[in-house]
């Protein structure tokens, strides 16, 4: 576990590594359509959207209440999935990338 309970740090983390897999595979950050943020815990909902509006504010997201994929102990405050591709043809048939 990375950065137990810390929601701000568990998403720069992840965003760093999804950075890291683009870029491993010839792609960017500034591809990613829109992300979809999962949030265990709503009351994180402000630090997250305000997070992603300053790291990315080009880039669409939407943040949903649900149970993240993790095992539920807890520490796993959010999970994120992303769409590639800016381009209207993306927009119209986007492609998930899985992480």
């Amino acid at each position: 576990m990375v950065h137990e309970g810390d929601v701000e740090r568990q998403t720069e983390r992840l965003l760093d590594n999804i950075k890291a897999l683009l870029d491993d595979g010839g792609a960017g950050m500034d591809d990613i359509a829109y992300f979809i943020v999962y949030l265990r815990d709503l009351s994180d909902y402000q630090l997250v959207s305000s997070l992603m509006r300053r790291l990315h504010p080009s880039t669409p997201h939407i943040i949903v209440h649900a149970k993240v994929c993790r095992p539920c102990t807890g520490s796993w405050k959010m999970e994120r999935s992303r769409e590639k591709g800016n381009g209207a043809e993306q927009r119209r048939k986007p492609r998930p990338i899985s992480v």
